[in-house]
C-alpha cells in the first residue's frame, strides 16, 4: 500500500510519521549547517521538536513542543499532540503529560 491510496493500517501509518520526522531531523541538521554558514533564520519550534524526535531527544522534543505552544505556533499546525501517534514516545513522560494537561490537550493512549 502506498500513500494516497486509502487509509493505513495505524501501525503503517506510525511508521510513516516517525519516518516523517526522522527526514525532518535530517532537514533541520542541515538547516543549522546552512544558518551557520549564511546567517539564515532560524526554525519554528514545531520543527525543533520534531527533529528532536526524530534524533531521538524526547526532552527537547518536549521543549520545543512547548516553546511553540507559547508562541501560539502549535495551533495552525498540530490539532491534538496528545492523540499523534507520532508523539507516543512522549507519552511517559511528566513533562509531556503537564503540557498537554496545561493546554488542556485530550491525551489519548499510546498506542
Amino acid at each position: 500500500m502506498r500513500l494516497g491510496d486509502g487509509p493505513l493500517p495505524i501501525q503503517e501509518a506510525v511508521s510513516v510519521l516517525r519516518d516523517v520526522a526522522r527526514a525532518l531531523a535530517y532537514a533541520h541538521e542541515q538547516r543549522l549547517r546552512a544558518e551557520s554558514a549564511c546567517e539564515v533564520g532560524p526554525l519554528g519550534s514545531y520543527d525543533d521538536a520534531m527533529a528532536a524526535l526524530g534524533l531521538g531527544d524526547r526532552a527537547g522534543a518536549v521543549a520545543g513542543l512547548k516553546r511553540s505552544m507559547e508562541r501560539h505556533e502549535l495551533f495552525g499546525i498540530e490539532a491534538s499532540p496528545g492523540c499523534n501517534p507520532v508523539f507516543d514516545p512522549l507519552h511517559e513522560l511528566r513533562s509531556f503529560q503537564e503540557l498537554m494537561r496545561r493546554y488542556g490537550i485530550k491525551m489519548c493512549e499510546a498506542g
